[in-house]
């Protein structure tokens, strides 16, 4: 037996090129059913009924360097303002994603990278019921770049060694 998951029915799938009209289910244990009636729900399950809408798996964002007015390089960010962009991205369908630091000073680094790691580490626990969006690790743009390539990136943030 499993705790109680949501099930959404009445929904509609992405067959390889075109999309299906038959109706099908989808649980948060990710079992699917051509169905209407979600015949793989328990008692304790929430069913949801789907609309006919579109039933997908979640998106993962592997390089974000912000969203919703949070940005993940800057000293002055949060946790509640990383859980704002977090449960933003969940409203657009991002299940799960990876914060990304550009190149920045070390002092940024010393605060976000530890804080942005202990919400990852908490999100290895959440429950899929908490509405927003996990983190799965940090994507970590420089600071490591030959200085004459760097870009947009700020010489001083640069490390060649």
């Amino acid at each position: 037996m499993h705790s109680s998951v949501e099930i959404g029915t009445e929904g509609r799938i992405i067959k390889v090129t075109k999309l299906s009209n038959e109706k099908y289910g989808l649980s948060t244990l990710g079992r699917m059913k051509v169905d209407d009636r979600a015949p793989f729900a328990d008692n304790n399950d929430t069913i949801l009924d789907c609309g006919g809408n579109i039933l997908s798996p979640g998106f993962i964002d592997i390089q974000i360097n912000g969203a919703f007015g949070v940005d993940f390089s800057s000293e002055k960010t949060t946790k509640e303002d990383v859980f704002r962009a977090a449960r933003g991205l969940s409203k657009h369908g991002v299940t799960h994603f990876c914060p990304t630091l550009i190149s920045c000073s070390k002092d940024t680094y010393k605060k976000m990278i530890p804080m942005l790691g202990s919400i990852c580490h908490q999100d290895g626990k959440l429950m899929v019921s908490e509405r927003r969006a996990k983190i799965l690790g940090l994507h970590l743009e420089g600071p490591f770049f030959c200085a004459a390539k760097r870009g947009a990136h700020h010489l001083e943030n640069i490390v060649e060694e």
